[in-house]
């Protein structure tokens, strides 16, 4: 094949779009990245925008003017790209005119970014959390993946409510605080509980008298021998006009403070972590055979990080499962093996490791 033919490979989520422009062997790769590209998110028309900004940067990167010869678009939200208008107005938006292009889910893509197995399972915790069973590089079962409302157990964004739901409740009754406490108040806020009195933690010890009505508003009504449970009270109502008024993105957020409260031994963390990753378990329980040994991926950011969940997350699976389990790589990366395999078949297998690691997502 001509060098200065190229795959493309895309991962196009709903907060950031990667791309990436490779050799088809994978010598040679260039990616760039661009705001999210989920059409159902973002609407058609900026994810098109988001999509062909970073796909423009990243053949720029690469030099040379290169052809693209095949490309493999991994879109989260991506059923208005697959057929009608969307799918035009993309096409239109990109340089691939004569290139084998495939459009396809971001579930797909997050199990090549695993392994080059054709077929096993992919757990992906995000934002969202959704798993998958995968046959022929094909999601057949799906499970949750049913929106930050009604489902996504053990997501980021549940993570982030979890402990957003633990500390103002905790607050609010006057307990005593945790590490958690401290962390999920000041990601909220701005500042800590320790702004509200002496001590940095334990705000059942502040006395009755230590602020005066004007700063507690309504919270004057209350019995004054009642002080700290006041002070608690006015700081888990700030905490919660904050969250009631943020997007889901931002409730998601608060998920890495789970784990970092959860390494500092604080129980209410721990718990949170024990639930999460029960949950993820069964989720990859509704769509994985009894006794299956392919491998099972685990994606979204949750989960590629390392930390207290991708932990009990793996302790969990492995026990359940005698199966190898991976970590995914970059997606773009794996976009872009899968478009090197649909020019050279099998042959484009030792490609695989160089593209999803030599273009690790940042």
């Amino acid at each position: 094949m001509d060098d200065v033919k190229v795959v493309l490979g895309v991962d196009a989520g709903g907060t950031s779009t990667r791309a990436m422009v490779a050799s088809p062997d994978g010598l040679r790769a260039a990616r760039a990245s661009g705001p999210g590209g989920n059409p159902s998110a973002r609407g058609v028309e900026a994810a098109c925008a988001a999509i062909a900004g970073a796909v423009t940067r990243a053949l720029e990167a690469y030099g040379g003017g290169p052809e693209i010869a095949a490309a493999v678009l991994g879109v989260a939200g991506h059923e208005p790209f697959l057929t009608g208008a969307g799918r035009e107005a993309l096409l239109r938006a990109l340089p691939v005119a004569g290139a084998r292009l495939q459009v396809v889910g971001d579930v797909p893509v997050a199990f090549a970014a695993g392994t080059p197995e054709p077929s096993g399972t992919v757990l992906i915790s995000g934002t969202g959390a959704v798993a998958a069973a995968i046959e022929d590089r094909e999601a057949v079962a799906i499970a949750d993946g049913l929106g930050w409302l009604l489902g996504d157990r053990g997501s980021g964004y549940w993570l982030g409510r979890r402990a957003a739901e633990s500390v103002v409740r905790r607050l609010a009754g006057g307990e005593p605080d945790t590490p958690l406490t401290h962390l999920i108040v000041t990601a909220v806020l701005g500042h800590g509980p320790q702004k509200h009195g002496p001590q940095k933690h334990g705000l059942q010890k502040h006395g009755p008298r230590e602020h005066g009505p004007r700063e507690h508003g309504p919270q004057e009504r209350g019995p004054r021998e009642h002080g700290p449970h006041e002070e608690g009270r006015s700081l888990a109502n700030a905490v919660i006009r904050s969250l009631q008024s943020a997007p889901p993105a931002a409730v998601a957020a608060l998920a890495p403070h789970v784990g970092t409260a959860a390494s500092q031994g604080d129980p209410v963390a721990t718990e949170i972590v024990t639930e999460a990753a029960a949950l993820l378990a069964e989720t990859v329980a509704a769509v994985r055979r009894p006794g299956d040994t392919t491998p099972i991926v685990l994606a979204g950011s949750v989960l590629t990080t390392p930390g207290p969940v991708r932990e009990a997350v793996h302790d969990l699976l492995s026990r359940r499962w005698r199966a190898p389990i991976a970590t995914a790589g970059s997606g773009a990366g794996a976009a872009a093996w899968l478009a090197a395999r649909t020019l050279l078949g099998p042959a484009a297998t030792p490609a695989h490791p160089l593209l999803v690691t030599s273009g690790a997502d940042e």
